[in-house]
């Protein structure tokens, strides 16, 4: 579910309610929401370590939605990497590239803040079904990234775990681009979650 940003928190929190209301009504039971992108919901600050409270707060009320009508979410975490860079304007000042991203230490570390965050504001909610790292990483980060997207994923996968009292799922997903099964097949990924446009596979792969 997307709704663009530019819109009022009650005109965004009232769309919210309309959609929800008819999945309910037509026993549906089950979304997943873009919580990153600043276009959708937007969490993500522009300062490091620092997250729009707005937005968070939207969540907040769009999970109680949730929980009225028992349905459950995924929430997405991440996605447009080039949004986030220090030369783009974004909160990891350290970060010129997508490779910088997936590699770079204090990245890494800024990027647990977040999911630590995440979890604290919203892990207590009974909406919550799973928390996915980055919409289809491979496509977003581009196939040179790919050897570093395993371990990146394998690690973020495994903070959640250590971190998160409610034990919920985690996983990442990919485009149709690509099937990666070393990442479908790390430990700490909970479940496999490919987007099939029709495209081809994975280069190597059966």
């Amino acid at each position: 579910i997307v709704i663009a940003a530019g819109f009022a928190a009650s005109a965004r929190l009232e769309k919210y309610r309309q959609w929800l209301d008819r999945m309910a009504a037509n026993n549906c039971n089950y979304i997943r929401v873009w919580l990153g992108a600043k276009w959708c919901f937007g969490v993500q600050g522009t300062e490091p370590y620092h997250y729009d409270e707005d937005a968070a707060g939207l969540m907040d009320a769009v999970l109680r939605l949730c929980e009225k009508r028992g349905i459950a979410i995924k929430l997405c975490l991440g996605n447009k990497p080039d949004t986030y860079f220090g030369n783009n304007g974004g909160p990891f000042r350290q970060c010129r590239t997508r490779v910088d991203f997936l590699t770079k230490q204090d990245a890494r570390i800024q990027w647990k803040a977040f999911l630590r965050y995440c979890v604290a504001r919203y892990g207590a909610s009974t909406a919550i079904m799973a928390w996915e790292l980055w919409n289809e990483m491979d496509h977003q980060f581009g196939h040179r990234c790919v050897a570093a997207i395993i371990p990146w994923t394998e690690e973020m996968c495994r903070y959640l775990t250590s971190i998160d009292p409610h034990n919920h799922l985690v996983t990442n997903s990919t485009g149709s681009a690509t099937k990666q099964f070393d990442l479908y097949g790390q430990p700490a990924v909970d479940f496999t979650q490919y987007h099939d446009y029709g495209g081809g596979r994975y280069p190597g792969r059966a």
